[in-house]
């Protein structure tokens, strides 16, 4: 992500304007340290080219400025390639010819203080992306997703714990959209400030001015919100006065992590609003509500946060729940990659993590790769290592669950099939993945994860 013309190669800059006084290649900005690659976080996010940032963009948007909690390096990083993803694939709707060099507008918010985050826009230098990621293995969901689309005015629910692929199943359904002619606005509720989560007249007015500046209309919400109407009321006026009205056009609102806003004070308001928009597509009048389509993606169940179904958008529609691998979508997706494992080690790999995507594709990268980082024998050693190959993704739970003593008592009872009584506990660690239910019973989601919280948590002692 840079800012430079495209006045030829980098092996063979444009002699258009004489002899070539002084070259400077990608490679020596690199070592120079002006830019840094960051292709395999791109990988990851299922951008296939090259990505560079700037040694400026890294330090000012991805690095963690000093006394700011609650975020982290890795994390920022991510939000700057998957925003320039999801701009690369709104772009391509577009595109007038599959070699054009294009300056991209991405715009994405970060949060550089203790505050609320700000929406900073970036240019990246680029050429189209293939979605057609040949690493992505498609599953049933995708076909159903696809085919919803395709029709007027839907409500669609995309649910599964994390890293279970939601993300990339709602930008490809988003990709669908585009591809038949539908404006999209995504909203990722991950990146709401603490400051807008308790202030229910700001979360409100921001969700619609969000909206409109995503499909790039007027901003006009402080004009049309009026004090005499509730929140819900004034959001939906804006949303009918200045989205549908002006677009006059098929449209889509698709939000990830939408249960971020589960355990605020304003979320049956929210998720009744938008329960009352898939309601407003049959009024005989308002012709204009047909046009909106609504994704929604959660990781956990709605109906523990919403206390009143006939209320809840997400009882109606379509709902796609996501699933883990079968063995022989693993199978399949080890032959994809250049130098696939032999037959056995798939179900070593299978036995281990039960076709988890994320861990699925992370052990298939470092040793089925052109270049493996490691052997396979070692992944299976190092696999519960804090230091080893699953090491970041596993801490991340460890640190998740310091300081809640319930969910920590809830695991180890799973863990040593003792069940639980508790079902929100249950649910609670269902949503994030740490434990699936199976003949009834509610036991860890793989054997990574048994052998690695048995220790941590000492279960058993």
């Amino acid at each position: 992500m840079e800012n430079t013309n495209n006045n030829g190669s980098e092996d063979s800059p444009s002699l258009d304007f004489g002899p070539v006084i002084y070259t400077y290649t990608r490679s020596q900005a690199i070592a120079d340290g002006f830019q840094i690659e960051v292709s395999k976080v791109a990988r990851e996010a299922g951008i296939k080219f090259p990505v560079f940032v700037t040694r400026a963009v890294y330090d000012n948007y991805a690095t963690v400025p000093a006394g700011v909690t609650g975020q982290d390096e890795a994390g920022r990083l991510w939000d700057i390639v998957w925003m320039t993803r999801f701009a690369i694939i709104r772009l391509r709707a577009g595109r007038n010819g599959p070699t054009e060099s294009r300056r991209l507008p991405v715009a994405l918010y970060v949060r550089n203080d203790n505050r609320r985050a700000r929406l900073i826009k970036l240019i990246a230098v680029c050429g189209p992306l293939d979605i057609d990621d040949p690493w992505y293995l498609p599953r049933p969901t995708d076909e159903t997703a696809f085919a919803v689309i395709q029709q007027p005015g839907q409500t669609l629910t995309i649910k599964g714990p994390r890293q279970m692929g939601k993300s990339s199943l709602l930008m490809r359904t988003i990709k669908r959209a585009l591809d038949l002619g539908k404006k999209v606005a995504l909203l990722d509720f991950q990146l709401i400030d603490e400051k807008t989560k308790t202030d229910p007249d700001l979360f409100f007015r921001r969700f619609a001015s969000s909206i409109a500046e995503q499909l790039e209309l007027p901003d006009n919400v402080e004009e049309l919100w009026d004090t005499g109407f509730s929140n819900p009321q004034n959001c939906t006026r804006c949303v009918e006065r200045q989205i549908l009205e002006p677009l006059n056009g098929p449209c889509v609102l698709a939000i990830d992590e939408t249960d971020t806003i589960f355990r605020t004070s304003f979320s049956a308001d929210f998720f009744a609003m938008l329960r009352s928009w898939h309601g407003l597509r049959a009024h005989p009048v308002r012709r204009q509500w047909k046009r909106l389509d609504v994704i929604l993606s959660t990781s956990t169940e709605p109906e523990f946060f919403i206390d009143r179904p006939h209320e809840s958008p997400f009882n109606v529609g379509i709902t796609l729940p996501l699933e883990d691998f079968a063995l022989a979508q693993v199978e399949q997706l080890n032959a994809l990659h250049p130098c696939p494992i032999g037959p056995q080690d798939v179900e070593r790999l299978y036995a281990l993590v039960q076709g988890h995507p994320y861990l699925t594709r992370k052990a298939l990268y470092m040793v089925a790769s052109k270049t493996p980082s490691s052997g396979v024998d070692d992944l299976f050693a190092h696999a519960t290592d804090d230091a080893g190959p699953f090491g970041d993704h596993l801490r991340y739970y460890l640190l998740r669950l310091q300081g809640k003593p319930e969910l920590i008592s809830a695991l180890r009872n799973a863990i040593e099939h003792r069940g639980s009584s508790d079902e929100l506990l249950t649910y609670r660690l269902q949503a994030a993945g740490l434990v699936k239910r199976e003949s009834n019973k509610v036991v860890p989601r793989c054997e990574l994860y048994a052998r690695y919280f048995r220790e941590r948590l000492q279960v058993g002692l």
